[in-house]
């Protein structure tokens, strides 16, 4: 999913022809794409904090792959959905694509303090990263993507809202 993403942003920024989001049309692959999402969602909202500390004992470029995942196809998603046939080949994954946003939207308002605390906190001391155990480097790269996937939803919402 990671390359199919790097793949969709050169196409779009190229102005070429956008073969993976034709494909994922064609093919109506769209609402396994927001199934694909929802699911990394669910893994990382009732799994992950289960079982923190053994991701946090893997390679740090491992756990944070684990939690990468969402943001990676939240941001494909947000580069398809540009186009009216993405969203139009949707269908009722849309339902629940806006569902998804909704919740991004209410964690972000609810843990904005979280948000502005956590980015402070390494923007004004950024040795202070270095000494985090793997587990609080986990923390941070989690809310870091959770807000991240949050703004990718703002753009998502405008373009559902723009071909609707």
């Amino acid at each position: 999913m990671d390359r199919l993403n790097i793949q969709a942003h050169k196409n779009a920024i190229g102005s070429s022809d956008e073969f993976v989001m034709e494909s994922f049309c064609t093919l109506d692959k769209m609402p396994f794409i927001v199934n694909d999402l929802l699911t990394a969602e669910v893994w990382k909202t009732n799994v992950l904090p289960l079982m923190m500390e053994e991701v946090a004992k893997l390679s740090t470029i491992k756990s944070y792959m684990c939690v990468y995942h969402e943001a990676s196809v939240c941001n494909l998603l947000e580069v398809m959905l540009y186009h009216k046939t993405a969203c139009e080949s949707s269908e009722d994954a849309l339902v629940e694509l806006i569902d998804y946003c909704y919740r991004k939207f209410l964690h972000l308002q609810c843990n904005a303090e979280t948000y502005a605390k956590n980015r402070d906190q390494c923007l004004n001391d950024p040795k202070k990263k270095l000494n985090f155990t793997p587990v609080q480097d986990l923390e941070h790269n989690v809310k870091e993507i959770e807000f991240n996937s949050a703004m990718i939803c703002f753009s998502i919402i405008r373009f559902i809202c723009d071909h609707i």
